[in-house]
């Protein structure tokens, strides 16, 4: 897919080994075989673009990592979960999420509403 970071454990292990995350993330789960996760895909990548440096960006193939999905209950894909970081706890937050494919603006308005209402 595209060229985004990918997660391969749960967020909270992945913060603790790190140490540290961008404060707001936006985290794709997807498949390869999914048809809307391709059409969302360079909506996503535009969007990492934008943003970069004020959200983190990041992916989780559902079908190589389905406790991962299923830690999130993950029912459907393409789903973006809008998260948000406590370092300080090495804790995730999520804040809402969109399941299925959206416009650019639709996603945009999440992204306020969720990161900067």
């Amino acid at each position: 897919m595209s060229n985004l970071p990918a997660f391969s454990e749960p967020l909270e292990n992945f913060l603790n080994k790190k140490g540290t995350l961008e404060e707001y993330l936006i985290v794709d789960f997807w498949a390869p075989w999914c048809m809307p996760c391709r059409v969302l895909d360079p909506v996503v990548e535009e969007l990492s673009n934008d943003y970069r440096g004020k959200i983190g960006f990041y992916q989780i193939d559902a079908d190589v990592h389905p406790k991962i999905a299923r830690e999130y209950e993950v029912l459907g894909i393409p789903t973006l979960a809008f998260l948000k970081a406590d370092n300080g706890k090495y804790s995730v937050e999520e804040l809402g999420r969109i399941v299925g494919v959206q416009p650019k603006h639709r996603i945009e308005e999440k992204i306020k509403e969720y990161f900067y209402s």
